[in-house]
């Protein structure tokens, strides 16, 4: 209950966000930025002894009321469906053709819409086009009955030719994804697939990806949105796509950061002991992230462990933390720079006080998030045992704790709940339910 609370309280946010913007309401026309936060478990170390910090790093888009709007850009957005066989189960293409329908109702008349559906092929319904006409749109939308195998790779590739028609350098594009069943025809290389993605997004087009059910890949799916900078839906039953169709919209229009690239640089002997969560690369002390983008009220978080050598007494820069991006619609990038710290000292007292109980908490939440995905890739292999063994581990490790919370209590119920599952040995349909809900959770909790 709780959950639902709280996603209908965040549609609104972004509803209201698109009714003014869209109207013309905008008391403060400047584009609202991205802040950088950069916080340590312990900004204080202890002179002439090595140790280890975590190191947090927080972007966030601003909250803003509806009295400072900002005029958005047009939009051009591709929705490609799954139309196979499994679309006519549970009614899954009726709710499709509601959420399209009330994607089109919300358009502009300068914004871009795109409809393609695939099977065993891709078939164009709606071709790229200003949307005018939404009466014919709409019969159009109606017209869509599921038949045939899953190409998902054609789909995806006549998504973005369709976008290709009117991409511009003062639009927002995206193309959304939807699918219920496996890339069984066609391209169903998950390597090739993103990389497909991760071209268009360099070149200005955004992809997010909605899975429907228990049968499709939730791998792929979660790959192709982070390698095309978009976001991945996980949707346990039909009966909720409308509403995450909107949610996905709705950001659109809330836009306020786009091609986000964080970036980590240390100095001197300050070395990287482990990165945990996200994708990243890694070269010669340099950490590099690609983020994404982000809309109005979101957030990103980023850790990483460092490894500190015994620091003179006195303050000492360690490196700098930049972050660059693109205003959607608007051209030119934003760069933000910081410069960090450690404070190496021999007071015990002042050590103590320097701790931050919030970034050691979420040090550990980033660890348990890890030992999910391991345990995750154990049991799709089959191995049972080490998935087992791995939660244990990381619950024994909430126990030693430093800190007590609520939140540290949650994680540790929620591992020993799936460890149990797990130990029956679910199958069939139970445990492609159990490994979607728990992997969701994984891709949730990163960055957030």
């Amino acid at each position: 209950m709780k959950r639902q609370l709280w996603v209908w309280t965040a549609l609104l946010t972004l509803m209201c966000c698109f009714v003014y913007s869209r109207s013309g309401v905008a008391l403060n026309r400047e584009h609202p930025k991205v802040s950088m936060g950069i916080r340590f478990d312990n900004v204080n170390v202890r002179a002439g002894a090595a140790g280890k910090r975590a190191m947090e790093i927080l972007l966030r888009a601003p909250e803003r009321g509806l009295s400072d709007q900002y005029d958005s850009s047009p939009i051009n957005i591709a929705l490609v469906i799954d139309r196979s066989d499994s679309m006519s189960g549970e009614g899954k293409m009726d709710y499709v053709k509601d959420a399209a329908r009330s994607i089109v109702e919300r358009l502009n008349p300068g914004d871009g819409i795109a409809l393609i559906t695939y099977n065993g092929r891709a078939e164009v319904v709606i071709p790229m086009q200003e949307a005018r006409n939404k009466r014919r749109l709409f019969d159009l939308i109606d017209s869509l009955y599921p038949l045939g195998g899953t190409n998902l790779g054609a789909g995806l590739l006549a998504g973005y030719r369709e976008m290709d028609k009117r991409r511009r350098p003062k639009t927002i594009n995206r193309v959304i994804l939807l699918s219920d069943g496996l890339a069984n025809q066609g391209i169903t290389s998950p390597r090739e697939l993103s990389g497909i993605a991760v071209g268009n997004y360099e070149e200005g087009v955004s992809l997010s990806t909605i899975g429907v059910g228990y049968g499709f890949n939730e791998d792929l799916m979660t790959d192709l949105a982070t390698d095309g900078g978009g976001m991945y839906y996980y949707i346990d039953h039909p009966t909720r796509i409308p509403e995450i169709m909107a949610w996905e919209f709705s950001s659109m229009q809330c836009l306020v950061a786009s091609n986000i690239v964080l970036r980590i640089e240390l100095v001197g002997d300050i070395g990287i002991d482990r990165i945990i969560g996200n994708r990243y690369l890694e070269r010669n002390g340099t950490v590099e992230y690609n983020v994404g983008e982000l809309s109005v009220g979101e957030r990103r978080r980023y850790m990483v462990h460092l490894d500190v050598p015994g620091l003179a007494a006195g303050k000492h820069s360690i490196g700098k933390v930049s972050m660059q991006y693109v205003v959607p619609g608007k051209g030119g990038k934003k760069v933000v720079s910081e410069p960090v710290y450690l404070v190496a000292m021999r007071d015990d007292d002042l050590i103590e006080r320097g701790k931050n109980r919030e970034v050691i908490e979420r040090s550990y939440i980033f660890e348990v998030n890890e030992a999910r995905k391991h345990a995750a890739r154990a049991v799709d292999n089959g191995d049972m045992a080490e998935a087992v063994r791995v939660l244990t581990e990381v619950e024994k490790r909430l126990e030693t704790a430093p800190v007590k919370t609520d939140r540290l209590a949650r994680e540790k119920s929620y591992i020993k709940n799936y460890a149990s599952t797990v130990k029956s040995r679910p199958r069939g349909a139970r445990l492609r339910s159990l490994q979607k809900e728990f992997k969701h959770r994984i891709y949730a909790l990163e960055g957030c």
